[in-house]
């Protein structure tokens, strides 16, 4: 499991050599995406590429944040309770012993 301190990092953008030069590269697009999708241009593209990550893993990332970005939306609009991360922490050992990675 990842575990908070690596999610924490990842959020903050901080290098952290657990986090792939790809990951690391493509974060901030994600970011840009969903803060300021009008003001995205070709030149955010260039690090994550320059990274080495390829264009198919760009747009499967860009779909998982899609989908995030819509539940959250949804979460927000129907005024969804959020639990207490012992929930979630419950719910991941759930998902990791099902083979979900």
């Amino acid at each position: 499991m990842l575990g908070q301190d690596l999610v924490d990092v990842a959020l903050t953008g901080a290098a952290d050599p657990r986090l792939s030069p790809g990951c690391r590269a493509v974060l901030p697009l994600l970011a840009k995406v969903t803060l300021d999708p009008d003001g995205l241009s070709a030149a955010d593209f260039a690090p994550a590429l320059a990274a080495g990550v390829s264009r198919a893993a760009i747009v499967e990332a860009l779909n998982v944040g899609y989908l995030f970005n819509t539940i959250t939306r949804l979460a927000d609009a129907f005024e969804f309770h959020v639990g207490p991360p012992a929930a979630f922490a419950s719910a991941a050992k759930r998902l990791l012993g099902r083979g979900y990675k």
